[in-house]
């Protein structure tokens, strides 16, 4: 069974803030459709991050929610043009892989985040995340 994930892109973002990238974000998938309120998903990924943080190693983080209210399984690749400072309240973050999934996500689509996710940690994402190099990572995580 084919994965259904819908896979976004959002490269040189001028957000400078973790607050302005949320609203970025949620913007997009709002305008896309996926999301029923921009301000539900930004409560989403704000009570995500009181709870620990979602950066996965010092060049990426992946903020997430899940809903019933989120009409599509949808990641967005998003990458900064300057690091946000402090993302988790010590690390700077530049790279970012948005994850909005719903309540029931399939197994088939569950498996492909978390394939993506393993990609984005592989030692040729980091270099390619390290030098910016947009179409390297868009290929290897099948963006």
């Amino acid at each position: 069974m084919k994965s259904e994930i819908r896979k976004l892109v959002l490269w040189d973002s001028y957000a400078t803030t973790k607050s302005s990238l949320f609203n970025q974000v949620a913007a997009l998938l709002s305008e896309q459709q996926i999301v029923q309120s921009s301000k539900q998903v930004i409560d989403l990924w704000e009570q995500r991050e009181q709870m620990g943080s979602t950066m996965i190693d010092h060049l990426l983080a992946t903020p997430h929610a899940q809903a019933d209210s989120i009409k599509q399984n949808t990641m967005a690749l998003v990458h900064t043009r300057k690091p946000i400072s402090y993302w988790d309240g010590n690390e700077d973050a530049q790279n970012f892989i948005f994850c909005c999934i719903r309540q029931d996500i399939s197994k088939t689509d569950a498996d492909s985040v978390t394939t993506i996710l393993r990609l984005a940690i592989s030692e040729k994402a980091q270099s390619a995340f390290r030098h910016d190099d947009k179409s390297q990572i868009v290929t290897i995580l099948n963006f």
